[in-house]
């Protein structure tokens, strides 16, 4: 091999070398100098896989080191408890892919178990494991565990577990926990666990919970609650419904349904309803409801109603109603209800008996009550202690005089004036009265007889107000009564009365005696006659002959007042 160089090369001949400097000017090859440069970068390259390699041999070699224990079997067919082509140490087993003839041991499974009868993991499952009858690992289950009767694992479950009768995990269960008769989770559930009759959560329940029977969680009942029987939740729980009873021990924060009776142990947002009770230890906001009661332990804003009672420790910022019963600390809209208590009211009771300590409240019922209050009060009884408004009743009773207008045939006042009188009226009836009041209102309470006509009674009611004109003794009285005719009978079915309006002149010459004179106008409406036979002095009055029959006549009364 001959090389012939250019002027200043290397002349090199095979066997012998002869270097001759031709000239001063000397230029290294430019492809020399290429090589050389290739190869401190492959030297480099070299030297960096070797580090790597040598990082993946010691990674290698400690994880080697770790699995020493176990013996590795990627594919395994095993006949009962890992008797197979192996041998039979089936506990310290480490399987991937394994066919279990009967019955399958190992203490570890890394892939995917398939049992005629179950199998058994000592320790943790990643993968798939099925039996046909049973599986139960020791340790964790990360994927899917199914059987046809019960599948088991002694710690938590992060996937699908399955059994025809039973799924338990001692653990948490994370996404889907599914048994025939129970699913049962020593730690909380998040995602979804049910079952045909009880479904148990040791912990909270993120997620939904469902059983045919039973749905409890020892903590959080999580998003939905649902128990065919019963549903329970140690602490908060969003939306729960049994079947019998829904019960948390903390918050409801949705919805609480039940046939007997839903209770929250905390405060209560959305609805709460229940055939017999429904119970809130705190404060509730939204729709309570109960067949019987209806109770809450805090303030309530919105609608609380129960057949028989609805009762609130605090303020009720909305309104009450109930067939027999309704309780408030305080009320700040409505209670309707057979019988309706509030400490502080501000705005309406209706009921049969309404009774509020003090406020401002508009009441109507049969009997009326205010301590201390501003409004009006409508029945048949009206009692107020002090302060401002309207009575309107056939009693009203009141302590304080000074803000209170009672309008009604009878009023009761700790000072006010007590009389009997006796007077005549427009129609030819004699009539004694009962007239009570206050200093500037009065009461009156009467019965007449017709002289002429013994068959005729009447009944009058009325109030008035009165002007003092000579100091206390001469007073203008305004007044305005309802008269009702009976003709033959105690109490006549059709309408048959005359409304007067009266301006009467008193004098009372002494506190025991008194007497009162002046002209009425009267209206009369009657569906029984013409009314001849009684208005016969106001024979040319204007009348309207038709049915019913109406008149209007100016008339005259005067009387005495004793007592």
């Amino acid at each position: 091999m001959k090389w012939i160089a250019a002027p200043g090369s290397i002349h090199q001949n095979q066997g012998e070398t002869n270097m001759t400097h031709v000239t001063n000017d000397f230029h290294p090859p430019i492809r020399g100098r290429s090589d050389s440069s290739r190869m401190k970068v492959v030297g480099v390259v070299l030297y960096l896989l070797l580090l790597v390699g040598l990082v993946l041999v010691a990674t290698a070699a400690d994880a080697a080191s770790s699995d020493d224990y176990y013996q590795r079997r990627p594919v395994s067919v095993t006949i009962y408890k890992g008797i197979s082509p192996y041998g039979t140490n089936s506990h310290d087993v480490l399987n991937h892919v394994v066919i279990d003839l009967t019955r399958g041991q190992s203490a570890r499974l890394e892939g995917i178990e398939l049992s005629v009868i179950g199998n058994e993991v000592y320790e943790d499952a990643i993968g798939v494991n099925i039996g046909t009858f049973y599986s139960a690992v020791g340790g964790k289950t990360t994927g899917i565990q199914l059987s046809g009767v019960a599948s088991a694992t002694g710690d938590d479950v992060r996937g699908v577990q399955f059994g025809g009768l039973a799924a338990v995990s001692g653990g948490d269960v994370s996404f889907l926990q599914a048994g025939g008769l129970a699913a049962v989770s020593g730690g909380s559930v998040t995602g979804l666990q049910m079952s045909l009759f009880a479904s148990v959560a040791g912990g909270d329940v993120l997620g939904l919970q469902g059983a045919g029977l039973a749905a409890v969680s020892g903590g959080d009942g999580g998003l939905v609650q649902l128990g065919g029987f019963a549903a329970v939740a140690g602490q908060d729980v969003g939306v729960q419904g049994g079947g019998l009873a829904a019960v948390a021990g903390g918050d409801v924060k949705g919805g609480q349904i039940s046939l007997f009776a839903s209770v929250a142990g905390g405060s209560m947002i959305g609805a709460q309803a229940s055939g017999l009770a429904s119970v809130s230890g705190s404060d509730g906001v939204g729709l309570q409801l109960g067949g019987l009661a209806a109770v809450n332990g805090g303030s309530f804003t919105g609608l609380q109603a129960a057949g028989l009672a609805s009762i609130t420790d605090g303020p009720v910022h909305g309104l009450q109603f109930a067939g027999l019963a309704n309780v408030a600390e305080e009320n700040y809209f409505a209670q309707i209800g057979g019988i309706n208590v509030s400490e502080y009211m501000v705005g309406l009771q209706a009921g049969g008996i309404n009774v509020a300590q003090e406020g401002t409240v508009a009441q109507t019922g049969l009997i009326n009550v205010v301590e201390e209050g501003r409004g009006v009060q409508i029945g048949l009884m009206n009692v107020i202690e002090e302060g401002r408004g309207v009575q309107l009743g056939l009693m009203n009773i009141l302590i304080e005089e000074e803000g209170i207008i009672p309008i009604g045939p009878i009023t009761r006042t700790q000072y006010g004036p007590e009389k009997v009188e006796v007077y005549y009226d427009g129609i030819g009836t004699a009539n004694v009265g009962y007239r009570t009041g206050t200093e500037r209102y009065s009461s009156l309470l009467a019965i007449g007889l017709k002289p002429s006509d013994p068959t005729i009674w009447t009944l009058t009611m009325g109030t008035g107000y009165k002007f003092n004109v000579v100091d206390y003794r001469g007073k203008l009285e305004l007044e305005g009564a309802w008269q009702t005719l009976n003709e033959g009978e105690f109490w006549s079915e059709n309408p048959h009365w005359i409304a007067s309006a009266k301006l009467l002149w008193s004098w009372q010459f002494t506190d025991e005696f008194g007497v009162f004179l002046g002209p009425t106008y009267n209206y009369y409406y009657s569906k029984v006659n013409d009314g001849a036979n009684l208005l016969s002095s106001a024979a040319d009055a204007p009348s309207n002959a038709g049915d019913p029959f109406t008149s209007s006549f100016i008339g005259f009364q005067a009387g005495v007042r004793v007592f």
